[in-house]
C-alpha cells in the first residue's frame, strides 16, 4: 500500500443510505483512504462500495463481533496493526460524524501544525432532528442544520486523530494510548487527560461510581432532556472546554424521527433479539435532540457532493 497521509477508520452497521455523501465529503477536505469495517451489516452497503473499493479508496473489512465485546476498539487496533505503518494520521470517526476544519478546506494545512504531537482530539458540535419527523430526501448536511450550543455539555466529547508510529493502543471509541506516556492535545494545543472508567480499563471503584452517575442522569433526562450533564459519558477527560475554531466534527446523533426509530430496529448484536431498542431508546433521541442554533456551516460542500453522487449510484 502507498503511503497516505490521512486515513479515516470506521466501523459502521447497516449505514448504506448514508455511506456516500460521507466519503465523498470527507474527500473533499483530504482524507485519502477509509478502512471500513463491517458489523454485521444485512442492508446493501457492501454493493454501494464496490466501485470505492476497486478504485482503491475503500478497504472493506467484514468484522463480526459482537458491540459488548469491544468490536468497535477491536477494529481500530486491527486497523492499527495492519496498516498503521503506511498512514500519517488516522482519524477515528463514525459515519454519522463530519471531521473538518472551519479554518481552512483540507485538513492537511490544520494538522501539519501538530506534527510533533501523538494525535490530535477533536470536539463534537451534535446536530438534532431540525424537527423533522419523517426521513427527508436529500444530503445529511442540507436537511439537518440545527444544533445543540456549542458549549453543550455532550460537545465536551472527543474523537481522536493519531499518528500510528506513537500509538500504543487504541482504548475505546474516542481515546488511544500513546508511546512513552505523551498525551494528545486539542487544537489549542492544551494536552488531554483521560479518565477511563469503562469496562475496559479503569479502576473498578471508578467505573462503578460512573454506572451510578451514569444511570441516574439518564433517569433525568428521561424527564428533563436539557439536563446539564452528560449521562452517556465514560470516559471524562481534562477538557472542559469546547473549542471548534480550527477543528470539528458534526455529529448528527438522531437525525429524523422516522431514521432513528428504523435506527434501533437495525442495529443487530449475535443472538440478541431488538438490541438496538435497548441502545437507542426514546430518552436518547430526546437528550441528542438540540436544535438551538442554526448552523448551516457544511451547505457550501453539498454542491460538489451532489456532482460527485450523480457521476455514481442514485443514493
Amino acid at each position: 500500500m502507498s503511503p497516505i497521509n490521512l486515513a479515516i477508520c470506521a466501523i459502521f452497521q447497516n449505514e448504506a443510505p448514508f455511506l456516500r455523501e460521507w466519503i465523498e465529503f470527507h474527500r473533499l477536505v483530504g482524507v485519502e483512504h477509509f478502512f471500513l469495517y463491517d458489523n454485521l451489516s444485512d442492508d446493501n452497503g457492501a454493493e454501494i462500495l464496490a466501485p470505492y473499493c476497486s478504485e482503491g479508496l475503500v478497504t472493506l473489512l467484514p468484522w463480526p463481533i459482537s458491540f459488548e465485546n469491544f468490536a468497535q476498539a477491536r477494529a481500530y487496533n486491527d486497523c492499527l496493526e495492519r496498516f498503521g505503518a503506511d498512514i500519517r494520521w488516522l482519524a477515528l470517526v463514525d459515519v454519522d460524524e463530519f471531521l473538518f476544519s472551519p479554518a481552512v478546506r483540507n485538513l492537511h494545512t490544520v494538522l501539519s501544525e501538530f506534527e510533533h504531537f501523538p494525535g490530535v482530539v477533536v470536539h463534537w458540535q451534535v446536530y438534532g432532528s431540525s424537527g423533522c419527523t419523517s426521513s427527508p430526501e436529500g444530503l445529511v448536511i442540507e436537511n439537518f442544520l440545527y444544533r445543540a450550543p456549542t458549549d453543550w455539555v455532550r460537545n465536551r466529547r472527543l474523537k481522536t486523530i493519531l499518528n500510528p508510529a506513537r500509538t500504543n493502543r487504541v482504548l475505546n471509541a474516542h481515546f488511544a494510548e500513546f508511546k512513552n506516556g505523551a498525551l494528545a492535545v486539542n487544537e489549542q494545543g492544551t494536552p488531554c487527560q483521560v479518565r477511563l472508567n469503562n469496562r475496559s480499563g479503569g479502576r473498578r471503584w471508578a467505573h462503578a461510581l460512573q454506572r451510578v452517575r451514569n444511570r441516574i442522569g439518564r433517569d433525568l433526562a428521561r424527564y428533563f432532556p436539557k439536563i446539564p450533564m452528560d449521562p452517556y459519558n465514560w470516559t471524562p477527560t481534562s477538557l472542559g472546554q469546547v473549542s471548534v475554531a480550527r477543528l470539528r466534527i458534526n455529529h448528527y446523533a438522531v437525525k429524523s424521527a422516522e431514521q432513528y426509530e428504523a435506527r434501533k430496529r437495525r442495529r443487530r448484536e449475535p443472538d440478541k433479539e431488538w438490541s438496538g431498542l435497548r441502545v437507542h431508546d426514546d430518552t436518547r433521541f430526546r437528550y441528542h435532540d438540540r436544535n438551538e442554533v442554526y448552523d448551516d456551516i457544511l451547505l457550501p460542500f453539498a454542491f460538489e457532493i451532489r456532482q460527485a453522487l450523480d457521476e455514481g449510484m442514485v443514493i
